[in-house]
């Protein structure tokens, strides 16, 4: 028995240990991977023009040119295989909004040092949730140390951005921007324009294929809902509350309705 309890508090003793070193090692690291994507709301498609992640000093990775994104802000968009590792402190970025028919543009500084921190922090997570290889002694403990692997730039209308980081179920905003409507030539978006073509044809185009038609109904009666993407990301305490099933209550009410 003694034994037992020995072994117990070696094993507990080596997790303690090693969850402490893997802790001490992203709080020093100032570099993590992640890859870049931007993405909107379904019925609110949108298509980037040209856009970058920088430091004040260096260029560091171009935002994706994906096509048409419209998979809805639940989803991270396509990366394109984009992404770099050191941490970005500036944003550009202009696309094409084809619901509002026109095109936005946004140049803002990003909290570097608290998009560090977020990194740094990262979050627990079960380990099979996590595609890389564990030891046994990991494996047991259940949870491990993992951190975020993406930066998604979510547009909606009216020239909402947000910035969040995220990462095997988790999510973390990192801040709200506004962008500005800007003029850009149809033919220097279009890979293979038509010079024939006017900007206002360009844009009915692109409205009729890409929207949905449910969207196109809507906006002819109400418009577009301005304001209703920072209405989603307003927080609420909530928690969930178990009710288990009672027939005899059941009984009761349906003698009730009777």
């Amino acid at each position: 028995m003694k034994k037992i309890i020995y072994l117990y508090i070696v094993f507990g003793l080596f997790i303690q240990t090693s969850c402490h070193t893997q802790n001490q090692k992203m709080s020093e690291k100032t570099n993590f991977p992640y890859r870049v994507s931007v993405t909107a709301p379904r019925e609110y498609p949108i298509e980037v023009h040209v856009g970058y992640l920088s430091t004040q000093q260096d260029f560091i990775t171009p935002v994706p040119k994906a096509g048409v994104e419209d998979n809805g802000w639940q989803s991270e968009g396509a990366d394109a295989g984009l992404g770099a590792s050191q941490i970005p402190s500036f944003l550009e970025l202009s696309w094409v909004s084809y619901a509002e028919k026109k095109f936005w543009k946004i140049a803002t500084p990003l909290p570097a040092d608290t998009i560090l921190a977020y990194f740094r922090k990262g979050y627990k997570i079960s380990w099979t949730n996590v595609i890389r290889s564990f030891t046994e002694e990991e494996k047991k403990a259940g949870l491990v140390q993992d951190t975020y692997d993406q930066i998604v730039i979510g547009v909606a209308p009216g020239g909402v951005v947000v910035v969040w980081l995220q990462g095997a179920h988790h999510r973390v905003e990192i801040g709200r921007y506004q962008a500005k409507d800007t003029v850009v030539d149809k033919n220097k978006f279009e890979p293979v324009p038509d010079v024939h073509e006017t900007q206002e044809e360009f844009y009915n185009w692109n409205y009729n294929h890409f929207v949905p038609q449910e969207t196109q109904e809507k906006i002819k009666k109400g418009g577009i809902p301005f304001g209703l993407w920072d209405e989603y990301r307003k927080k609420y305490n909530w928690r969930f509350h178990t009710a288990f099933y009672n027939p005899d209550k059941e009984k009761d009410m349906l003698q009730y309705l009777h």
